[in-house]
């Protein structure tokens, strides 16, 4: 990815194959390297690259927007984060404004970004947009926006709405869509542990944790969600040998 990097800024890489999109592929790759500093600023010479041909608003810039948000998001810059969320508005609602599925995931990475800046009511109403964008839908998506719902006011502890917003998912998904299934059942759980409910939380992480193993096998990654929940659980009712358990367990599946 370096390599390709110094390549690019020397001028040397012919300009018709896109150099934006070698420095935006250049640098998701540096980000799974865990290059964070150098993947932003092969996303940035990338967008660079895009806008002294195209127009801000022009729909191929959209997705080195959406990249420079998740970065800035992971990084815990929501400044960052919000700036470019303004342009992934503006290029979405120019350009795609009878396109259900652009609209859904504005309105969901809209609805995740303003609950982690602290925006209970910017965070549920972008949700609710992501809901009224289909009202009559009952796919996989549904059940996601059901489930960031759920989270939000969990977050800010409106535990009754989130527990219906996390049951609706449950019902959209149980039979049908696997994985919103077994993330609404561990937001549930959380939400469980936060009122208290430490019996019917144990029940959820336990059922999921066996369902989970069946399908995907013990060392998925997708069993980290599920064990974190299970140490905090054992650690909140004071079983600390299960809670190291489930603790060591999620710590191997990081390795």
């Amino acid at each position: 990815a370096k390599s390709l990097l110094t390549d690019l800024d020397s001028g040397k890489c012919v300009r018709e194959i896109g150099v934006a999109s070698l420095y935006n592929n250049a640098g998701l790759i540096l980000w799974e390297l865990n290059k964070k500093k150098e993947a932003i600023i092969a996303l940035q010479k990338g967008l660079t690259q895009e806008l002294q041909k195209k127009d801000s608003l022009h729909s191929d810039v959209l997705g080195i927007y959406y990249n420079l948000l998740s970065f800035y998001q992971e990084l815990g810059d929501y400044q960052q984060s919000e700036h470019y969320l303004k342009l992934v508005r503006s290029n979405t609602l120019f350009n795609f404004q009878e396109d259900s599925s652009k609209l859904r995931r504005l309105h969901i990475t809209e609805g995740i970004l303003y609950r982690q800046i602290g925006d209970l009511t910017k965070s549920s109403k972008a949700l609710s947009h992501a809901l009224d964008v289909n009202p009559y839908s009952e796919d996989s998506i549904e059940a996601v926006i059901h489930i960031e719902m759920g989270t939000t006011f969990s977050h800010f502890s409106e535990f009754d709405k989130s527990e219906r917003s996390l049951l609706n998912a449950l019902e959209l998904s149980k039979n049908k869509y696997d994985l919103p299934y077994f993330r609404a059942l561990d937001r549930l759980s959380a939400l469980k542990i936060a009122q208290g409910e430490y019996a019917d939380s144990e029940n959820y992480l336990q059922h999921n944790l066996q369902e989970k193993t069946k399908k995907y096998g013990s060392n998925s990654p997708l069993m980290l969600e599920t064990l974190n929940k299970l140490s905090l659980l054992y650690f909140r009712i004071n079983d600390l040998e299960s809670s190291q358990k489930y603790l060591s367990n999620a710590l191997e599946l990081t390795k």
